[in-house]
């Protein structure tokens, strides 16, 4: 995946082999071990071990574990519907495009995950309104990352089921996140209405 298209996102809605090439893995992995240092270090790391938003002047949970499960709970505020199964897979593929850059802090199992989702028909269950800021459509990702760790409520094959459940039958592990993870999954425009824009090629994610 060189390039993000409407074409690509469209192809998304079923079944799809996206692979992360050395390269990109490389790079993934040097940005976590920055963002890992830096947090060994006793440096502010914003969302990993600061507050969010306003309260960036706090600091975060002593347990790595605890500040992502903070980072994603207190957003789960959705309402509506939900979004349609292949809409909620194309902000999965917009997400991967994205860490597949190397510059959110991201571990590398987090791109596998993406991966291994997005081979199977799972979508998770994404409520149509949520908000959109400054930093991006931050609850319905929240949704999304919830489902992928087995909590809330997925689609599999077009069945709603709790997450764990569509997990399980899809075959996949639920996602462990820890240090920047959690604010990396959930902090985008992927889920908004419009989520695909003009972007330069990148060799970076095949």
């Amino acid at each position: 995946m060189d390039e993000l298209t409407p074409a690509i996102l469209e192809r998304a809605a079923l079944p799809v082999d996206f692979t992360v090439d050395d390269k990109v893995r490389r790079r993934v992995a040097e940005c976590r071990e920055y963002t890992a240092t830096a947090m060994s270090d006793g440096r502010a790391v914003y969302g990993a071990t600061t507050g969010f938003g306003p309260l960036v002047a706090f600091p975060g949970r002593a347990e790595y574990a605890d500040q992502c499960d903070n980072a994603i709970n207190h957003l789960i505020a959705g309402h509506g519907e939900d979004l349609p199964a292949a809409v909620a897979r194309a902000a999965l593929t917009v997400r991967l495009w994205s860490l597949c850059q190397g510059r959110s802090g991201v571990s590398p199992e987090v791109i596998d995950s993406l991966c291994a989702a997005l081979r199977t028909s799972f979508a998770p269950a994404i409520p149509m309104y949520g908000s959109v800021g400054a930093s991006g459509d931050l609850i319905p990702l929240a949704y999304a990352a919830r489902a992928l760790r087995g909590e809330g409520y997925a689609y599999l094959s077009g069945e709603r089921l709790p997450a764990n459940v569509a997990l399980q039958r899809a075959g996949l592990s639920p996602l462990e996140l820890d240090g920047r993870d959690a604010l990396a999954r959930r902090t985008s425009g992927a889920a908004g209405p419009e989520p695909v824009r003009p972007r330069r090629p990148s060799p970076r994610c095949r």
